[in-house]
């Protein structure tokens, strides 16, 4: 008996010989049936073989073969032995008992098979694995810089505590930007004589008109200090739209344009954002003396402080000729006049109302929303003559305010910065006082700021340098 020939295909070809050459049936009735028996016995010895060779027989091979064989067998034997009453209970039942033993061979090569067809999809799974993970992990990694940008970015505009009555400052500055020493120089980390600062809160930018040096820098607040990026000017001195002379303020509107107050050519350009030192702008409007830009960012009015002609200037939407705000009425005290503005500061967050560093007169003047020249503001600070006292201001340059309508007012002449309560009296300092370098003093402090965090920024003028000061109690 072969090893691997299944015993169905013995016990097809056994039946052929049998009825082929005894057609009388009940003669040969009990050697059929001892040869059955002998049949059975090697049945039982093949399962035996059948279970340990099973992975190594194909089912695809084994099962047409026996398929086969079985419908040749029922088609000679029925053909040749009409005389099937006899013989066909007992023939019947041994193919049953033989069907059954068959199916349970079968049974557990069926159970195995999906196991083995899964087994080559998870080895080539598994081959594919370094692959897909090669490919997946430059978008994870990109995945995972935009997830660190994201918290960064909220971490920059989380407000640590809203400030307060009671909110102080490091009274030691950081130089942030320039020289430490007040050194004053062109190169990308020297200041020459900073005036005006634009805080870009979404990108934590600095942008600062460098005005000695005829050029707008910015660079980033992330690692300070870091080398800047000119964006505008640094082509000398010269009055058209690539060359300045004497910068002093700077602004950006909603969709990043860019705004230069160029004090000495009497005029106000206009960039596109992105801008670099390439970059020509275009001429906005010609104002007398021009100073400090404010932004509102609802709306991109532009508001300008023109020293020369005494007055607020709005450029509605950031375009068009400009119209007065404020003043415009000659110099004088009057609270419909001005004298040589040098700071303005649109407050479109909290009050809704236009603050103007009136430098000749010493004091803060407030308007409300939509004033023309006609309207007469409101002393808020000073206006007390000129001084050093708690009520009294020196030149006054910019000013900011906070969610309370608190004012802080950089007193330039004074060399501090004063906060000034709502409907106070008077103003107490908290950082500078004196004349300079070290990191406690100021030498003519112009724009004020406040960062994402609430420390203070100063841009100390005559020392060359921009000065953090930290929030330390709210």
């Amino acid at each position: 008996m072969h090893p691997f020939l299944p015993v169905d295909i013995e016990h097809q070809q056994h039946h052929h010989r049998h009825h082929r050459h005894h057609p009388q049936q009940q003669q040969a009735q009990p050697q059929h049936q001892q040869l059955h028996q002998q049949l059975q016995a090697q049945l039982q010895q093949q399962q035996l073989q059948a279970q340990l060779q099973q992975q190594q027989l194909p089912q695809q091979q084994a099962q047409p073969q026996h398929q086969q064989l079985h419908q040749q067998h029922h088609h000679r034997h029925h053909r040749h032995h009409p005389q099937q009453q006899q013989a066909q209970p007992q023939h019947q039942q041994l193919h049953q008992q033989l069907q059954a033993q068959l199916l349970q061979q079968q049974l557990p090569q069926q159970q195995a098979q999906p196991q083995q067809q899964q087994l080559p999809q998870q080895l080539a799974q598994h081959q594919l694995q370094p692959q897909l993970q090669q490919q997946r992990q430059p978008q994870h990694q990109q995945l995972q810089a935009q997830h660190q940008q994201q918290q960064q970015h909220r971490r920059q505009q989380q407000v640590i505590c809203p400030l307060s009555s009671q909110s102080s400052w490091s009274l030691n500055g950081t130089t942030i930007f320039g020289s430490q020493a007040g050194t004053s120089g062109s190169t990308l980390a020297l200041l020459f004589g900073p005036i005006g600062m634009y805080y870009d809160e979404p990108n934590n930018m600095l942008i600062i008109a460098d005005s000695g040096n005829q050029r707008i820098l910015r660079f980033s607040l992330n690692n300070p200090p870091s080398a800047a990026t000119v964006i505008a000017g640094s082509h000398g001195v010269g009055c058209n739209i690539s060359q300045f002379n004497s910068p002093d303020g700077v602004g950006i509107d909603s969709s990043g344009q860019l705004y230069v107050a160029d004090f000495a050519c009497n005029q106000v350009v206009k960039f596109p954002s992105n801008s670099n030192s390439t970059t020509s702008g275009t001429l906005l409007a010609s104002v007398s003396e021009v100073g400090i830009i404010s932004t509102n960012l609802l709306t991109n009015d532009i508001y300008v402080a023109s020293y020369g002609a005494s007055a607020i200037y709005k450029f509605v939407g950031g375009s068009g000729s400009p119209i007065v705000a404020a003043g415009g009425n000659g110099n004088g005290n009057a609270l419909n006049q001005l004298s040589n503005p040098v700071g303005v500061y649109y407050d479109y967050l909290y009050t809704n109302a236009l603050y103007v560093a009136d430098s000749g007169n010493n004091r803060v003047i407030k308007f409300p929303p939509g004033s023309t020249n006609a309207t007469f503001g409101t002393v808020v600070a000073g206006g007390n003559g000129v001084g050093s006292g708690a009520s009294q201001l020196n030149t006054p340059r910019s000013l900011l305010v906070d969610s309370n309508g608190t004012l802080y007012i950089a007193d330039g002449s004074n060399n501090r910065v004063q906060r000034w309560l709502k409907n106070a009296s008077n103003g107490t300092t908290i950082v500078g006082g004196t004349s300079g370098t070290a990191s406690n003093q100021l030498n003519f402090p112009e724009q004020i700021l406040f960062d994402g965090s609430r420390n203070l920024l100063v841009a100390d003028r005559y020392n060359n340098r921009i000065q953090l000061f930290n929030l330390t109690a709210c």
